[in-house]
């Protein structure tokens, strides 16, 4: 009953050392037993004592770092203390034995040094397995299912039952995921930026106007987040969903799965159609054919329905209905959507000037190489002096 995780990294050398790095505990152990960060280390197609010398070789050879390449795998297994116990050296083994078994099974043929640890608050065992990103016999680099952390999960759990460990059922995603981080800053006051993209996306999921994938995003943008919806070339069907604030120093884009399952296509496409049972068939005709700058039509009733709702809480709060738009505040909308367009064209631009400027630099280079050739080619001749007839 263990729990996976893994996780990729361009710089090799420094996961190497935070896995294999001797030392005492980050936290004292209050038994006094464990004594030191590494209880113990194996490793699969690699020395676990020279596994960085070892993988450097195969990472000049494909110069990883020249093209930025992923050197890394990192995945973690852990259990609680009652299934397997740091301060037993038996255990320490069968949790180095099990991870050497899912290292063969998932990466065949890859380099993997596998380190035992239980450095941690809770000194709860874990394994450190690093994976070489690069095959050292094909080059060629992990990918597919080698790098899914599902698949890892699955392995593990069969090499768990293999050793009469009952694995950990299935749990189901959180509806919001908030990172510790996160949470601290709300609570000392200060602001965070993921709480403000979480809180804004609620809000136009709550928007009455948002009743189909098309009237989504202009509402979302109004509300200061651009969604990219990501679709399958074939079908066209939803793959998922990425969102960022349209404003500000923080618009790096977030992926759905990492914000909860409320932020996930079924539940988003869940509400539009609740939203869109909420008004009458006039008026979803005159959102879904006449786009949202028709949406002017349905204030009316937005108004009646928030009053209602209104006049049972007037003591709860008394802020003014999110829904009660006017032009000004359509207008801003398809403002916020212009802007983004422009500042797209001039990115593009930006990119295209950058990519002829490179072309015209690679021709001068070219240039100057073959006009020092001639150069050389007009010395050798006069250094042998004029041919004899």
């Amino acid at each position: 009953m263990g729990t996976t995780r893994m996780t990729a990294t361009r710089n090799g050398a420094a996961g190497l050392l935070y896995a294999g790095r001797q030392g005492k505990p980050h936290v004292k152990d209050p038994q006094g037993v464990i004594n030191q960060r590494v209880l113990g280390s194996t490793g699969v197609n690699v020395d676990p004592k020279y596994a960085h010398q070892q993988m450097s070789v195969v990472w000049r050879q494909h110069d990883t770092k020249k093209r930025n390449a992923r050197e890394l795998y990192r995945s973690t297994w852990s259990w609680p203390n009652e299934v397997l116990d740091p301060r037993n050296p038996h255990d320490v083994d069968k949790a180095l034995m099990m991870g050497a078994e899912v290292a063969k099974r998932m990466w065949p043929g890859y380099q993997t040094a596998i380190y035992a640890q239980a450095d941690g608050k809770g000194h709860k065992l874990h394994l450190h397995m690093e994976t070489n990103a690069i095959n050292p016999v094909t080059g060629r680099a992990l990918r597919a299912e080698q790098t899914s952390q599902k698949q890892l999960a699955k392995i593990a759990d069969e090499v768990e039952l293999e050793n009469g460990l009952e694995p950990l059922p299935k749990l189901r995603q959180a509806w919001e995921i908030k990172p510790h981080a996160q949470v601290a800053k709300v609570a000392a006051g200060k602001y965070s930026w993921r709480e403000d993209l979480q809180q804004r996306i609620q809000a136009g999921l709550a928007d009455k106007r948002a009743v189909d994938w098309q009237t989504l995003k202009p509402v979302l943008a109004e509300h200061g987040v651009d969604v990219h919806v990501r679709r399958n070339k074939k079908t066209g069907a939803i793959n998922g969903l990425s969102y960022k604030l349209n404003f500000g120093d923080h618009q790096r884009p977030v992926r759905a799965i990492r914000l909860g399952e409320m932020y996930q296509k079924e539940s988003v496409d869940n509400g539009l159609k609740q939203n869109a049972a909420e008004l009458t068939a006039e008026q979803l005709k005159n959102v879904q054919f006449g786009g949202i700058a028709s949406i002017s039509e349905l204030t009316p009733r937005i108004k009646h329905q928030h009053a209602t709702t209104e006049s049972e809480h007037a003591d709860v709060d008394e802020k003014p209905a999110i829904h009660d738009i006017d032009a000004g505040g359509l207008r801003q909308a398809r403002e916020a959507i212009e802007q983004q367009q422009q500042r797209q064209q001039q990115q593009e631009a930006y990119r295209e000037a950058q990519r002829l400027d490179r072309l015209k630099q690679q021709k001068q280079r070219a240039a100057e190489q073959e006009r020092d050739r001639q150069d050389r080619q007009r010395r050798n001749r006069e250094a042998d002096g004029p041919s004899l007839g």
